[in-house]
């Protein structure tokens, strides 16, 4: 068994409370040629509240955009590939550049 350690002084673990503020935006998209345009133009703390925060605070394994591609366009292919994205590997912007790519390829098909 190891013996208890102490981290130095200035070293030690502090722990933060995260506070988030969400603020609407006058962009709303009722297609996705809209939502495309408005994505393309968005702050990347908007892209982060409805792909990482969504999970979190709605308590379900998909995002914001999967879910209103799926129940209110019934765009269910479109939807499945950008619930299958792993944010996590990419950065804010190239998961814009992703989504969008997504979004065009699946709009072109239907």
């Amino acid at each position: 068994m190891s013996k208890l350690r102490f981290a130095g002084a200035g070293e030690e673990f502090h722990f933060i409370k995260s506070v988030s503020f969400i603020l609407p935006t006058a962009h709303v998209a009722n297609n996705l040629e809209e939502f495309m345009g408005i994505l393309e133009k968005i702050t990347i703390n908007s892209i982060y509240f409805h792909v990482f925060e969504a999970r979190l605070r709605l308590e379900r394994p998909t995002n914001d955009f999967s879910e209103w591609m799926e129940d209110a366009l019934g765009c269910s292919d479109i939807a499945d590939e950008i619930a299958r994205l792993d944010p996590y590997t990419y950065t804010m912007e190239e998961l814009r550049k992703r989504i969008i790519s997504i979004v065009r390829t699946g709009y072109v098909k239907t």
